[in-house]
């Protein structure tokens, strides 16, 4: 990198050189927060410029994580379930806690976080969690 910035003075964007650059920049507590504050998905997606299939996955995952944190009360078993880590499962919990407490208007929007995440623990998740298959072995134990 340094020999072609210096010989040939190209320079290689590089997370180093450049903010906001690499895998771990994404915008989707920005996404969430639009979307709980009543915009639409397409219109958070054209505001962000990101491709609504990005958008509709921020806002998924998000209702499914404060889902399944009700549910097992877990961080750990919440990621694993829903298949992310658990810093990105915490940061999500994270903000519909802060919400919960200091924003009025997600209380009313938490019956659409919710409804959206049991949709999709009924569909997926709730076949996943770790407390349905130690039943699972108990059950078959007898």
């Amino acid at each position: 990198m340094r020999k072609l910035r210096e010989e040939d003075q190209i320079v290689v964007p590089t997370r180093g050189t450049v903010r906001d650059i690499g895998p771990g920049v994404t915008h989707k507590h920005k996404a969430v927060q639009l979307w709980l504050s009543g915009k639409e998905a397409l219109e958070v997606a054209l505001k962000l410029s990101h491709s609504l299939t990005a958008v509709e996955r921020y806002i998924q995952t998000f209702c499914r994580v404060v889902y399944a944190q009700q549910k097992m009360r877990k961080m750990l078993k919440t990621a694993m379930v829903v298949g992310m880590s658990v810093a990105s499962a915490n940061d999500y919990f994270v903000l519909h806690s802060e919400l919960v407490k200091d924003d009025p208007f997600y209380q009313q929007r938490l019956e659409d976080v919710l409804a959206l995440g049991e949709s999709h623990w009924e569909a997926a998740d709730g076949k996943k969690s770790p407390s349905r298959t130690q039943g699972r072995k108990s059950g078959a134990a007898r």
